[in-house]
């Protein structure tokens, strides 16, 4: 049952997001170098009806305790991207000592960029994920030789080395779950403290571990 309302939360959200929030267009106007202006501006805010589900229903279930992480364009204030998280997560700047050394300058790749903060407590039982968006490039996104109507302006959520995401097919960014992404009967020493991204696709719904 909860997988099916789950999946009913993610089509409503596919259908809302197609009408409202087209992610191929925080890229069309970010021609500028990224030194010249940010590529986005990331807040956390409220679920909202008629966006994230429709005015005359009510909430779904999978939204209960739940906020979005938006990130707009900051060249193109009429697009966004809204991606369900849980209502503890926030937005931070990097921190000395948290998210590199102390006596470290902030690293290159930090520099300019926000990070989402997920869970609540003590540093340590936070898991802090830098916000790290790219224009799409070919032969790692998209392929060189593809079709000419092949969609080849958007943007991708680096995660890691071998992880991007493309930013317009992520839906929720949410904890692991027993016996989906990890099985109820593990060994005791088996990860369980980790995060997934679901995305929608052709293939339906799909869960990426992250990082």
């Amino acid at each position: 049952m909860n997988k099916i309302i789950f999946t009913m939360t993610i089509l409503s959200l596919f259908a809302c997001s197609n009408k409202k929030n087209d992610a191929s267009d925080l890229l069309s106007k970010s021609r500028k170098s990224d030194k010249e202006s940010p590529l986005y501006v990331a807040s956390i805010e409220s679920v909202k009806a008629g966006i994230d589900y429709p005015t005359d229903s009510p909430r779904p279930e999978g939204l209960v305790g739940k906020k979005v992480l938006l990130i707009k364009s900051t060249l193109a204030n009429n697009s966004a991207r809204r991606i369900i998280v849980k209502d503890t997560s926030s937005i931070s700047d990097s921190i000395a000592g948290v998210d590199y050394p102390t006596d470290s300058p902030v690293p290159a790749g930090l520099t300019g960029k926000k990070i989402l903060v997920l869970g609540k407590g003590s540093p340590d039982q936070e898991h802090r994920m830098v916000i790290n968006l790219e224009k799409a490039r070919s032969g790692v996104d998209f392929p060189t030789d593809g079709p000419g109507d092949l969609n080849r302006d958007f943007m991708v959520w680096v995660f890691g080395e071998h992880k991007r995401i493309a930013l317009d097919s992520i839906f929720t960014i949410e904890k692991a779950v027993a016996g989906v992404d990890f099985p109820t009967d593990g060994p005791a020493d088996l990860d369980r403290d980790f995060y997934v991204v679901t995305t929608f696709g052709s293939d339906g719904i799909l869960r990426n571990r992250i990082p």
